[in-house]
């Protein structure tokens, strides 16, 4: 088909301005990924190696005292332990003693790679200096030290327990409370009298203080001459002893009397202890309910129930992969361009979702059915009668409407089946993935329903250049001949940590 000069005019803007978005896109690719145009002398690549480099992902930032120094670059397994490829600045100045450990800067995520220094003295790290990492606590370490925390709740909860026994050896029955209250009450009336006491003799009490101070000094003065009697003192013992019988006696008759006052508060309480153990008074009660115990350790099991769905839930989030890209494909047929923008939600290593909107330079075809009505005069004895005919007509038309692709897709070692909705239309595809799924094939089918074409049928070629930035070729429509056609295309993917790198690289406005 002819096309006229305005339609060429058309086509070649469209296709200036898709040369300018690739190349927009293709330096935004060479930023993000890294491609080295030119030789990077003032960066060295160093390794760090850990036990577990579990939630760090490739590109990830590199950072010294809170400052980026450089990226991740690679991750691999070597005997056994993960070696993670770092590429640093070289004006950094890091130092071979500096300590390499995994950080977080949110709850929701944003894992990154931290040296801290240790000292300025030590030399300076080249090309091929291997860290030790540090490992950093994780979940598994907070869930144990919580279980910790846990057990020792539950030995205070048997203290507490052990505690509410030995009160039930002091306070029990009725008959030992009121005995409480009185003996409190004696002590509360023995309190007020002493401080009434001291109240009301202050004055003598400063003017005693002053007096023993004052003895104090005499003593200090009169002790050699004390020193001197004590012998005379001695001698005199013996007869003082002899001379006091009687009044050692009195003391000790008032001393048996004191052991047996003690002998019936030993007996008041042994009755006290024996009423609390048989669940008398509220004390009692308390106690051997054992209440406290069981809402404790209750709590404490729901709070670890509560731990372990939080784990369950975090561990979820971490393992979902979100992917964003676009590409765009000029058909030779109709020396037009198809555009996709795409997102890619990975929960799992072997299963996504993926949804897509695109458009078609051909549209969608639909028919339309149209009614005209028209009236005819007959003339039949003499009479003139208007008959009216219905006359239908069928019109075909062409909308460009926005498509869309929604698609759940299982992986089953190098091969992906996919099924669900493709361009508005049901549809499958499969996907073979070679050289480490840097070359991938696919084939595509959907539309067929259409009473007109056949089924719609694509083979597609994609190749990926570097990081994000892929190449695609193909056919397009393979079984409809007059549809059928060529095409080349190019595109990129963006991962979430590609999206964060390059809205933290983005200047931001200064007001």
């Amino acid at each position: 088909m002819e096309r006229t000069v305005q339609e060429r005019r058309l086509a070649l803007k469209v296709g200036l301005f898709a040369i300018i978005g690739i190349l927009i896109v293709a330096y935004m690719s060479i930023r993000v990924g890294e491609i080295p145009l030119r030789e990077r002398r003032n960066r060295i690549t160093v390794y760090a190696q850990f036990d577990s480099v579990a939630g760090l992902d490739e590109k990830a930032d590199v950072r010294m005292a809170g400052v980026v120094i450089g990226r991740v670059t690679r991750i691999f397994l070597q005997n056994g332990k993960a070696m993670v490829e770092v590429s640093v600045e070289r004006s950094a100045g890091l130092r071979t003693d500096a300590k390499a450990r995994i950080s977080t800067l949110s709850m929701v995520g944003g894992n990154y790679l931290e040296f801290k220094p240790v000292s300025s003295t030590a030399p300076l790290a080249q090309d091929g200096t291997i860290f030790k990492g540090e490992l950093r606590p994780g979940f598994p370490e907070l869930a144990a030290s919580t279980t910790n925390l846990m057990g020792k709740l539950s030995l205070v909860a048997d203290d507490i327990k052990a505690v509410s026994e030995s009160l039930k050896n002091v306070i029990g029955t009725e008959k030992g409370q009121k005995q409480l209250d009185a003996m409190l009450d004696k002590l509360d009336r023995a309190v007020s009298g002493i401080s009434d006491m001291v109240e009301q003799n202050r004055q003598n009490l400063d003017e005693a203080v002053a007096a023993l101070k004052q003895f104090a000094q005499t003593l200090r003065e009169v002790t050699p001459r004390i020193v001197e009697k004590v012998e005379k003192i001695t001698d005199r013992a013996d007869n003082l002893v002899s001379g006091s019988k009687s009044e050692i006696q009195d003391a000790i008759h008032s001393l048996r009397s004191a052991t047996r006052k003690l002998d019936e508060v030993l007996s008041n309480v042994e009755s006290i202890t024996r009423d609390i153990k048989s669940g008398k008074g509220t004390i009692g009660k308390l106690v051997t309910q054992d209440t406290v115990h069981k809402e404790l350790s209750q709590t404490l099991k729901e709070f670890g129930d509560t731990l372990n769905s939080a784990k369950k839930l975090i561990g979820g989030f971490e393992r979902i992969h979100t992917f964003l890209g676009y590409r765009g494909e000029y058909l030779t047929e109709t020396s037009e361009y198809k555009n996709y923008v795409t997102l890619k939600i990975q929960p799992g290593k072997k299963k996504y979702f993926l949804l897509e909107v695109s458009n078609s330079p051909y549209g969608t075809e639909r028919t339309y059915e149209r009614y005209k009505e028209t009236q005819t005069s007959i003339e039949e004895g003499g009479l003139v009668r208007l008959v009216k005919t219905k006359k239908s007509t069928s019109e075909r038309t062409t909308e460009k409407k926005p498509l869309f692709t929604l698609q759940y897709a299982r992986r089953f070692g190098p091969v992906t089946l996919r099924g669900g909705i493709t361009e508005s239309e049901g549809g499958v595809g499969a996907d073979l993935g070679l050289m480490g799924d840097r070359l991938t094939f696919s084939l595509d089918a959907w539309d067929f329903s259409n009473t007109r074409y056949e089924a719609h049928l694509k083979f597609n070629t994609k190749y990926q250049v570097y990081s994000v930035f892929f190449l695609d070729l193909g056919v397009d429509d393979l079984l409809n001949e007059e549809r059928r056609s060529f095409y080349a295309g190019l595109g990129v993917l963006f991962s979430e940590e590609d999206l964060k790198y390059i809205i933290g690289s983005m200047p931001m406005p200064s007001w």
